[in-house]
């Protein structure tokens, strides 16, 4: 086991919106970095030290609530090689903006495990065109479960991890389509389901 006491900061800023109709931010920018440096003095197994970057941009795109989603992160750890941190590349889950030190961090590239493609270094690029596809917002009766809406979305990720050096076995891409719904539990949870 590793023990990691470490000392940790983050900073984001955002300027994405959305409205009242909106199926993800439509419009801005979001911006996420986060340090760790976790000291042996401090109790750790040994001394490393990690960075972590998460840039998104949203583009209002056609039709009505359409967006344009692009992201690209990063993360870099080193240190003595008992303690540094792994990321990993891979994943189907979206990432949420802010901090995190996990070690699904960044990864985003749907159809592999976050373990697929791992490393000490690991780098992620998706671009999502993200459209609308029927506003439902009703529920059966007086169920405490409401679907909002159903909308679709194309995409591409790529995205690599490696330790030592960077390698084309490193790469991974995918493409595909993914179907979700946005659905209200107990009259006030938002939940999305893909």
């Amino acid at each position: 086991a590793i023990d990691r006491r470490a000392l940790r900061a983050g900073w984001t800023f955002t300027t994405a919106r959305t409205y009242g109709f909106s199926i993800s931010s439509e419009d801005g920018a979001s911006v996420s970095l986060s340090s760790e440096w976790s000291p042996e003095a401090l109790g750790s197994t040994g001394s490393s030290r990690a960075i972590i970057a998460d840039v998104r941009a949203f583009v209002p795109a056609v039709p009505k609530h359409g967006v344009l989603a692009l992201r690209g992160a990063g993360a870099a750890a080193w240190g003595d090689e008992e303690a540094v941190r792994q990321f990993g590349a891979g994943g189907s889950g979206p990432p949420f903006a802010g901090t995190s030190f996990s070690r699904d961090a960044i990864g985003l590239i749907r159809g592999f495990d976050t373990g697929d493609a791992s490393g000490a270094y690991a780098v992620a690029f998706n671009a999502d065109y993200r459209v609308p596809l029927a506003w439902i917002e009703r529920g059966a009766g007086t169920w405490p479960l409401l679907l909002r809406s159903v909308h679709g979305a194309l995409f591409a990720d790529a995205g690599a991890a490696w330790t030592t050096r960077y390698t084309r076995e490193s790469r991974r891409a995918s493409a595909g389509f993914e179907l979700s719904a946005d659905v209200v539990v107990g009259y006030s949870v938002p939940l999305t389901l893909t």
